[in-house]
């Protein structure tokens, strides 16, 4: 397919605003010249038997284009959501942001799988104050257990007989220890809240599409590089995947920018996915 000089033609016809000089053939035309002598140009090529596009292929340049952005439709609704949360330095807010974009089909909305491949770094700690408490029985040795047997009252009502030297209790609750197996955690929220607030998030790239998944119809997990400010407990920030459908947040992971492959990625191509990432930023992560 022919890309020359028809194609700046069309962009400036189009007042699409594209800096530099349009050229063709070791001529150069400044996009500051006339529509009449950019045609006369034009037509001069195709006088030459030039290769010019043809109907046809803008045709498909636009179907192309099309397609492009409507594979990329889900991910960057998912993105501008995901973002506004991250960047909400209050945290109330961020909880309410995210409930409506998170989901699993276990535990409906306002849930998601939380998985850590990034190593111990306190994601842990990080859910420690809502770790889930449980409800258990105490432990009664025999001789100290309390009576279930009932007296009978003048009245005829029977009362329970109560060990004086240890009162009864229903229940005793106790804090467990919360850890993330392999395959995740399902957390709501204001657990995942309190994640993304203290790993004190700095700088924050676009969203792209997983390298395996790049141009495919059905993908449907993103990914983001960040850093971290002084204070969080992770010193160099990583990488935040996130599985989605339906317009909501199934599954999210910390992991290293080298899993899927993705650091080499970002330094093969810095522009995929409609999302250009600086290179640079992954010196400041890895």
């Amino acid at each position: 397919m022919a890309l020359h000089f028809d194609y700046a033609l069309r962009l400036r016809s189009n007042s699409v605003k594209t800096p530099g000089l349009y050229g063709y053939a070791g001529v150069v035309v400044h996009r500051s010249a006339s529509l009449a002598s950019m045609y006369s140009f034009y037509a001069v090529l195709k006088a030459m038997g030039l290769a010019v596009n043809t109907d046809s292929d803008w045709n498909q340049l636009g179907d192309a284009s099309s397609k492009k952005e409507q594979l990329l439709m889900p991910l960057k609704s998912i993105e501008r959501q995901l973002l506004a949360v991250l960047k909400n330095p209050n945290k109330a807010e961020m909880e309410s942001q995210l409930f409506p974009l998170l989901n699993t089909a276990s535990k409906g909305d306002g849930t998601v799988l939380l998985q850590n491949r990034l190593g111990q770094f306190g994601l842990e700690k990080l859910l420690q104050t809502d770790a889930a408490v449980q409800t258990v029985k105490p432990a009664v040795a025999p001789d100290k257990a309390v009576s279930q047997a009932t007296s009978t009252t003048s009245n005829g009502n029977d009362k329970p007989v109560q060990d004086k030297d240890k009162p009864i209790t229903d229940a005793q609750s106790t804090v467990t220890a919360l850890t993330i197996p392999g395959a995740g955690l399902i957390v709501d929220a204001h657990q995942l809240t309190q994640v993304l607030a203290g790993l004190m998030m700095n700088d924050i790239s676009c969203a792209r599409i997983i390298p395996e998944q790049s141009g495919k119809l059905a993908a449907n997990t993103g990914i983001i590089l960040f850093t971290t400010k002084d204070g969080s407990p992770r010193p160099k920030g990583g990488t935040m995947e996130f599985e989605f459908s339906a317009g909501k947040i199934n599954r999210i992971a910390f992991q290293s920018p080298t899993y899927r492959d993705f650091e080499q990625d970002v330094q093969d191509n810095p522009d995929a996915s409609g999302c250009r990432i600086d290179p640079a930023l992954l010196t400041r992560v890895c």
